[in-house]
């Protein structure tokens, strides 16, 4: 059922920020995928001080940008991915543009199943509202806190928070590594990373 779902939200996609699936076939038997292969590495591979993106708020932010408009094609159909993390974004080699994976637990917004099952996402990526599985405030904008958690690891080669319970209760820290960012870089991420969904 996981795997159909994502093939369904992947048919509707056609956009460069999501791989293009040229057929598929699900039975009880068997699941044939024929998928588009991206040429690249995943975001775990830029995690480092010796990544170009490491104390980089050029490089980092203008990911940001084509990630949110990447994402912004699932958000007009009410969708939430509910699972960024670097392991589900590819870089590709051929122009540096970010492809995002793993579209099967993604969220319709408008399904009446909105409201079932526990938490969904990853330890350290998702936001407070995932984690704590406070469904009242769940939606768009839990996409927009693992955005912030990506960018800041890229940045600083280290998450903002070691636990759930720092994602929810502390603020993040803006000078680890002795790194010197901007106002307005400070600014951006700190928006994603607010504690409740309406200040993001």
């Amino acid at each position: 059922a996981r795997i159909k779902k994502e093939i369904n939200i992947q048919k509707q996609l056609d956009c460069i920020y999501f791989p293009k699936i040229y057929d598929s076939k699900i039975d009880e038997n068997e699941c044939l995928i024929y998928e588009e292969f991206i040429d690249g590495n995943d975001l775990t591979e830029y995690i480092g001080k010796d990544s170009e993106y490491y104390n980089n708020e050029s490089k980092c932010l203008e990911l940001l940008k084509e990630l949110v408009i990447g994402l912004s094609f699932v958000w007009s159909q009410n969708i939430v991915h509910r699972d960024i993390k670097p392991a589900n974004i590819i870089i590709r080699i051929s122009n540096d543009k970010p492809v995002i994976l793993d579209l099967g637990i993604a969220k319709d917004l408008d399904s009446k199943s909105v409201t079932q099952g526990g938490m969904w996402g990853t330890p350290g990526y998702s936001s407070p509202e995932q984690s704590f599985n406070k469904r009242d405030l769940f939606g768009k904008k839990s996409d927009m806190f693992s955005l912030g958690v990506v960018i800041y690891e890229l940045y600083y080669s280290e998450r903002p928070f070691k636990d759930a319970y720092e994602a929810a209760m502390l603020p993040c820290d803006f000078y680890k590594n002795n790194l010197q960012p901007s106002e307005e870089f400070k600014k951006i991420i700190s928006k994603l990373l607010e504690k409740m969904p309406y200040n993001r």
